[in-house]
């Protein structure tokens, strides 16, 4: 490995710069990378040679907090089969974990976690009951709080559409109103039936001791078939603390 190229968690444009001792003009160069999620989704792509003696590709968001690497390997044909070759490794940070306030009540919400309804039947066919019920809303959203020491209970609401372009004020007093209520130590998540190919606009607000209503978190989700959970284990503890209460 020749060198590192670091590249931001939001993502980023990097470029390798090379030279070539006797180049040929009928000789080419190729650029491949061993950057490729869990899912087959490559992370480093968009490889661009138009420059001579540079490369640039892409580097897709690291949504995860932890770092990752890989390396990207430059390969210079020669028409009669030969080939020179070096590699760089690419570094990209990871997203900087979301802080709470520890001066004011304050949750943070979170879908982290949605799953086939089709695929917990296969885990389980006895969820078929409680799960094959509705013909479009085919995922469930499991929808976890995180409180900070003054939050005591959380007013939230998983809304179905993307809100992002309605005001905060409108929004906070719209969630105020048609809230379901966590309570700190209580379910360690909710189970919401969503839609598949759907975005859907979760907000949290914190609530302390006395009553009084604190900020409100705001995320948002796009169910995809390649972000649902494969952690049938989770859907199944979620479940059984639900049922059991």
């Amino acid at each position: 490995t020749e060198g590192t190229v670091e590249a931001s968690a939001e993502g980023d444009t990097c470029i390798i710069a090379y030279v070539l001792e006797n180049p040929d003009e009928n000789g080419g160069v190729e650029a491949t990378s061993d950057a490729v999620e869990a899912d087959g989704t490559e992370w480093i792509f968009g490889y661009d040679y138009s420059v001579d003696g540079e490369i640039s590709f892409e580097v897709a968001a690291n949504e995860a907090e932890e770092s990752r690497e890989a390396t990207v390997t430059v390969t210079y044909n020669y028409p009669e089969g030969e080939e020179q070759s070096f590699s760089v490794k690419v570094v990209q940070a990871g997203m900087p974990a979301e802080t709470m306030p520890d001066d004011e009540p304050y949750v943070l919400g979170h879908v982290n976690h949605y799953w086939s309804v089709f695929d917990l039947v296969e885990h389980n066919p006895d969820y078929s009951g409680s799960l094959l019920r509705d013909s479009v809303q085919t995922m469930v959203a499991a929808v976890e709080i995180e409180y900070n020491e003054l939050a005591e209970s959380c007013a939230y609401c998983l809304w179905q559409g993307d809100f992002s372009e309605m005001s905060y004020d409108d929004l906070y007093l719209s969630t105020k109103n048609a809230a379901q209520m966590a309570y700190k130590g209580d379910n360690p998540a909710t189970l919401i039936f969503v839609t598949p190919g759907a975005t859907s606009t979760l907000c949290s607000i914190a609530v302390d001791a006395e009553g009084n209503y604190g900020k409100m978190d705001i995320e948002y989700v796009t169910y995809t078939e390649e972000g649902k959970s494969m952690d049938f284990e989770l859907y199944d503890e979620f479940y059984q603390t639900l049922i059991s209460q």
